[in-house]
């Protein structure tokens, strides 16, 4: 199921270590599954600030109830180093002894497009 959505999705520790991510990660990012295993979430976000919020939001969350955080937008930079407006939330997940945190990044870029953008263009006539 989470490989059919859209959004990146990510298991991250509580360091910020990406620990799993899901098919869309791969096409929103550019980099294959096992190169983002162990990649730092802060090294997708072109602005490091964004990236230490949401890091700092997991404190936070360890001692919120209910177990979400906020929403926060940045700037995402893939493989290639294009940039593009994001979405991100994260929540906590615990298991055992084990706390982790799923974090959900959303690509805006159709969002922020024009509809005429989003249009294709008319095929030219021959005449």
């Amino acid at each position: 199921m989470l490989d059919r959505t859209g959004e990146a999705i990510f298991t991250v520790s509580t360091a910020g270590s990406m620990l799993t991510s899901n098919r869309a990660a791969t096409v929103v990012f550019g980099w294959d599954p096992l190169t983002l295993q162990g990649k730092k979430l802060t090294e997708l976000l072109a602005d490091s600030g964004t990236g230490e919020r949401v890091l700092g939001s997991f404190k936070t969350l360890q001692s919120a109830q209910p177990k979400e955080g906020d929403d926060y937008s940045g700037t995402g930079i893939d493989s290639d180093g294009r940039r593009s407006p994001v979405e991100i939330s994260s929540t906590q997940v615990t298991s055992g002894n084990t706390t982790d945190y799923v974090v959900v990044i959303a690509d805006l870029t159709h969002h922020w497009r024009q509809p005429a953008d989003l249009e294709p263009e008319p095929a030219p006539i021959d005449v």
